[in-house]
């Protein structure tokens, strides 16, 4: 089956690289996916800001987006995103593309979540943040 011109480039990419997947440190793999990033297009929303909010184990990174056409006061539902990446690579600017597309598409504010990874956080560190930022989302201010 042929597949679509956009893929390409990721197919020769993921190709060309030297050490398979599994022979890869964390970096390796999370340097090699935000090259990917940069190839997705992203769309034009009202706001992407970045702030924090108080964790488990101090502050959490956020990008709270709003989607194109709606006003800085206007009460809209939201949305709370984790990224891919198994827990262990990924973080808000590999997953800004799809919480854009996912504002404007949902009519909604995404909270794109930037949590803990292993192996330098060990599990429950990604749960326990992204439970954390559910909770900050769902608690009014």
């Amino acid at each position: 089956m042929p597949v679509k011109a956009e893929v390409e480039p990721l197919l020769a990419m993921i190709n060309a690289a030297e050490v398979p997947l599994a022979e890869q440190t964390p970096d390796d793999v999370r340097e090699a996916y935000r090259a990917l990033g940069a190839l997705a297009v992203r769309e034009e929303v009202a706001s992407a800001v970045d702030r924090t909010f108080p964790g488990p184990a101090g502050d959490v990174p956020v990008r709270v987006y709003r989607p194109a056409g709606s006003s800085p006061d206007e009460a809209l539902p939201v949305l709370v995103w984790f990224h891919g990446g198994g827990w262990v690579i990924g973080d808000v600017e590999t997953a800004d593309p799809t919480a854009r597309s996912l504002a404007n598409g949902a009519g909604v504010a995404v909270v794109s979540v930037d949590y803990r990874l292993a192996p330098e956080h060990p599990f429950p560190a990604a749960l326990d943040d992204a439970l954390a930022a559910v909770r900050w989302v769902a608690t009014p201010d």
